[in-house]
């Protein structure tokens, strides 16, 4: 009987404690009264497109893995010690329609492939499953272009499905996760898996 004593104590501290009116101690801020203000506030944290940066591009498309586009954007986008820019990160999907993660996040991209700056470096992430992405011709083939120009193409763990369906890396070296590697060999015999 104690206990259930001690445990309803908890439970209506805890229902008291949500239930209180907090408007008396509401504290106005005077940044977030006006629209305009607002807007400035809320985004003057976030990093302007300098030209002058190298540009690192994460690719996303439906089903990919979220960590390998935020993890890859979080080492990139880190300042120096200083607070100084080092790179450009830019999200790039084929259309501006947000983007659902296998894990079920929503992302919008920066850019499309049509309006895609030019890169530094390409960033090719996996799924679970790739074969939506392999036979997506417009992927593709914006890899296969974007290579043209970019210092690095790079994949992720079964990304490599795409580098090896684009061509890009036919007589290269190339590795994907363990267990795809077979497989990967046998979809693109031009690779050195």
């Amino acid at each position: 009987m104690r206990k259930f004593g001690i445990i309803t104590l908890i439970f209506s501290t805890i229902l008291m404690s949500c239930n209180t009116d907090k408007s008396k101690t509401k504290i106005e801020n005077p940044e977030f009264t006006k629209t305009e203000q607002k807007t400035d506030t809320l985004t003057k944290h976030i990093k302007s497109f300098n030209p002058e940066l190298p540009t690192i591009g994460l690719l996303m498309y439906n089903g990919v893995l979220q960590s390998e586009v935020t993890a890859t954007s979080d080492v990139f986008a880190k300042p120096t010690e200083d607070g100084k820019q080092l790179f450009n990160v830019i999200s790039i999907a084929e259309t501006e329609s947000q983007i659902t993660t296998e894990e079920g996040m929503h992302f919008v991209p920066d850019y499309t492939f049509e309006n895609c700056p030019k890169l530094t470096a390409l960033f090719v992430p996996s799924a679970y499953d790739m074969y939506a992405q392999v036979n997506n011709d417009r992927i593709v083939n914006f890899i296969r272009e974007k290579n043209k120009e970019t210092k690095y193409t790079v994949s992720n763990c079964a990304g490599a499905q795409l580098i090896g369906k684009s061509g890009i890396a036919d007589g290269h070296k190339i590795v994907t996760w363990i267990g795809g590697g077979e497989q990967l060999q046998k979809d693109y015999p031009n690779l050195k898996v």
